[in-house]
């Protein structure tokens, strides 16, 4: 499945396009990324424990599945269907988290649903049992997408530091 996105991502290091070899993402200077057998890729391989621990997601996906921020993710997906005029148009999460908003806004909206966070067992979870979005552990400061190839960005609880703007 995440062949079909492959023109969208670029390797984090070198900027270069990807190919497909077996189970990794090889990009033209040979910088290999492996695709999880959960579905996810890790584009920080090696970083440092995080700050927020796989607990916080799995109790904040309790919170999400409970249906509290029901009314946010309506109001998103208003916005989105007002001001998203392509057909078929590419979502990125920035901070994904467990992936809640990359999975529900506009839920009946055929599109390309990428999410990006930091935390590893995040996107772990984000990742568990979906085939509608494709997760990936990056650091916001090189999310690696192609220039000019999203249509709506999502920064939800997401802290946005000044010099990534």
């Amino acid at each position: 499945m995440i062949t079909n996105i492959l023109p969208l991502l670029r390797c984090p290091l070198c900027g270069g396009a990807f190919s497909k070899k077996e189970n990794s993402l090889v990009c033209e200077k040979r910088h290999t990324y492996d695709v999880a057998r959960q579905g996810y890729v890790n584009f920080v391989p090696g970083q440092k424990e995080m700050f927020y621990k796989k607990e916080l997601f799995e109790s904040r996906a309790k919170v999400f599945e409970a249906g509290v921020y029901a009314p946010v993710v309506a109001r998103v997906s208003e916005a989105i269907g007002r001001f998203a005029k392509k057909e078929n148009p590419v979502l990125l999460d920035a901070g994904c988290g467990e992936g809640y908003y990359t999975k529900n806004v506009c839920d009946q909206m055929a599109m390309t649903r990428i999410g990006f966070d930091l935390s590893k067992d995040a996107v772990r979870l984000a990742a568990r049992g979906q085939e509608a979005a494709h997760f990936f552990a990056a650091d916001l400061k090189r999310i690696p997408m192609q220039d000019h190839c999203v249509d709506i960005l999502l920064d939800i609880f997401t802290p946005c530091r000044r010099d990534f703007l």
